[in-house]
C-alpha cells in the first residue's frame, strides 16, 4: 500500500541542489584537464589536502582532518585512497594509534601546477 503525500517532492525542491551539480560539473571538467595534462588518477577533490601538506609539511591525519574542517573518518578514507593512487604516503605518528601523512615524490612533481590551478579557480 502506497502512503500519499500532500505537496510537491521536496527533493525537486533543494536550494543546494544547482550548486552542488554546478560544484560535480566543475570537478569533472578539472579532473579531465589533469587527465589531458598527463596527470591521470588525481581527484580534484584531494587537492586541498595535498596543498596542505605541500605548504605545511607532514602532519597527522588528526591533523589534516582539523586544517580542512573535515572528521577524522572522513580524512583516514581519503588519505587512504590517496595512498593507494601514490599521491601520499604514511608512516607512524607521534604515539602508536598515529599516522603522519606526507606528499610523495609524484605529488611533488605536480603541487605547483596544483597550486596555480587552486588560484586560478
Amino acid at each position: 500500500m502506497t502512503e500519499k503525500h500532500a505537496g510537491p517532492d521536496p527533493t525537486e525542491l533543494s536550494r543546494w541542489r544547482p550548486l552542488r551539480l554546478l560544484q560535480n560539473a566543475m570537478d569533472d571538467d578539472i579532473a579531465r584537464v589533469y587527465a589531458e595534462a598527463g596527470v591521470p588518477g588525481l581527484k580534484p577533490s584531494w587537492v586541498m589536502e595535498l596543498l596542505r601538506l605541500h605548504f605545511r609539511g607532514p602532519m597527522t591525519i588528526t591533523e589534516l582532518a582539523a586544517s580542512v574542517q573535515r572528521t577524522h573518518s572522513a580524512l583516514s578514507q581519503k588519505v587512504a585512497a590517496m595512498r593507494a593512487a601514490g599521491w601520499v604516503r604514511t608512516a607512524e605518528g607521534p604515539d602508536a594509534r598515529s599516522k603522519r601523512v606526507m606528499l610523495t615524490p609524484k605529488a611533488g612533481r605536480i603541487i605547483a601546477r596544483l597550486a596555480a590551478e587552486w588560484r586560478a579557480r
